[in-house]
C-alpha cells in the first residue's frame, strides 16, 4: 500500500504541475519566485528539484538527529518537526498564502521556550515578514500573478531554524547535543 500511495502522489504532483503555471495564482513557496520568470520545460524541472531537495533535506536531518538521540517528545524533536513543515512549505510548488497558517505549529522551535530565538535576528526579520507579509498579499501589492511577498515567511523562517544567533549549523546541535562536522 505505501508504495502504490506514494507512487499516487508523484503522479498527482507531476499532474499538478504541469496545470499550474498557467491556472495557480499567488503562491507562497519558491515555485511563485520562478514560474515568473521561467516557462516550460523549465519550470517543470525546477518543481521536481525542489521536491528532491526537500528529500535530501529531510534526510540530513533525520540522519543528524537521529545520531544526536533526538526524540519526537523532546525540544530537539519540535525543531525537527518545524524544519520538516517549513522546508515542505517553502519547496513544494503548490502553497498558497492561506497555508501558512501551518507556521503556527514551528514558532516556538524557533522562539525557544524563555523566547531566547529572538536574540538570532534572522528570527526577528522571520517575524516582520510574519506579520507584513500576508497584508501586502491580502490588500494587492504581489509583484505579479504568481509571485507574493509571503514566500520570505517560509524562507526566513527555515533560515532561522538552520542556524543559530552566532551563525551556527543548528543541524549540528539538534537538541541541544552538539555533534563534530564530520
Amino acid at each position: 500500500m505505501g508504495a502504490s500511495l506514494l507512487g499516487a502522489w508523484a503522479q498527482t504532483l507531476i499532474v499538478y504541475a504541469h496545470r499550474m503555471d498557467n491556472r495557480q495564482p499567488l503562491l507562497s513557496s519558491l515555485a511563485g519566485a520562478y514560474l515568473s520568470v521561467v516557462k516550460r520545460p523549465w519550470s517543470i524541472v525546477l518543481n521536481d528539484l525542489c521536491v528532491v531537495c526537500w528529500i535530501g533535506l529531510m534526510a540530513v536531518v533525520l540522519w543528524r538527529a537521529r545520531r544526536a538521540g533526538v526524540t519526537l517528545g523532546g525540544e530537539g524533536g519540535l525543531r525537527v518537526v518545524a524544519i520538516a513543515l517549513v522546508s515542505w512549505l517553502l519547496l513544494t510548488p503548490y502553497v498558497h498564502p492561506a497555508d501558512l497558517v501551518l507556521i503556527g505549529v514551528a514558532l516556538p522551535a524557533v522562539l525557544g521556550r524563555r523566547l531566547e530565538g529572538l536574540s538570532n535576528p534572522l528570527t526577528r526579520l522571520t517575524i516582520g515578514a510574519l506579520l507584513t507579509a500576508p497584508t501586502l498579499d491580502l490588500f494587492g501589492f504581489s509583484p505579479n500573478y504568481l509571485f507574493t511577498y509571503s514566500v520570505f515567511v517560509p524562507l526566513f523562517l527555515l533560515a532561522a531554524l538552520l542556524t543559530r544567533g552566532g551563525g551556527q549549523t543548528a543541524l549540528y546541535h539538534i537538541g541541544g547535543v552538539s555533534g563534530s562536522a564530520a
